[in-house]
């Protein structure tokens, strides 16, 4: 629906995975010579099946970040799947797993670094400051869209304003409201 008809993806067959790795769960293999393989279930970072698997050796750990983390600057996440509370979190969560010099093979785009992917973790919580804030001033989920513009994240990529309007700023609003209400019902 979100890229038109005969792309391609019409042809996919759903095939179901032959192992799964629950929420918050992780599996560990030694690959033998100081090498260690982490596949990484820490919840939603950007749908709810993010693996992130790690590479750990003596001298280099690699990261395989996939589209939770697209690319580096000026990319900025998909959030097309309705959460955004619980990515914030894990995004920020992977982002301290790493050490400066560790690898990140992100989604799309060129192998980088944790300061690579930095821009990802700096764009989601300023998202989140930002529409916290407009729901405290009242604004309505139209008003954030047209105030929340965020323009010193707007630095080239293409589909800043397609993603940020349509899906990073509703599924926010949507979720810090919610969970707003939710609290608030609680005290």
């Amino acid at each position: 629906m979100l890229f038109g008809k005969d792309r391609g993806i019409e042809a996919v067959k759903f095939r179901p995975a032959n192992m799964a790795i629950p929420k918050y769960q992780e599996i560990k293999l030694d690959m033998g010579n100081g090498i260690w393989v982490e596949i990484k279930n820490i919840g939603t970072a950007q749908s709810p099946a993010d693996l992130f698997v790690f590479v750990k050796t003596n001298s280099k750990n690699v990261l395989w970040a996939g589209n939770p983390f697209i690319g580096e600057r000026p990319t900025i996440p998909w959030l097309f799947d309705g959460f955004f509370l619980e990515p914030v979190d894990n995004l920020n969560k992977i982002y301290n797993l790493l050490a400066d010099d560790d690898l990140v093979v992100p989604g799309h785009g060129r192998i980088t670094n944790k300061a690579g992917i930095k821009y990802t973790v700096d764009y989601v919580n300023t998202l989140k400051q930002n529409i916290t804030q407009a729901i405290t001033n009242g604004l309505t989920l139209e008003q954030a869209q047209q105030s929340v513009t965020m323009k010193e994240f707007n630095n080239g990529y293409e589909l800043f304003n397609w993603l940020h309007l349509n899906f990073n700023i509703p599924n926010a609003y949507k979720d810090i409201k919610t969970n707003a209400t939710k609290t608030a019902a609680f005290k």
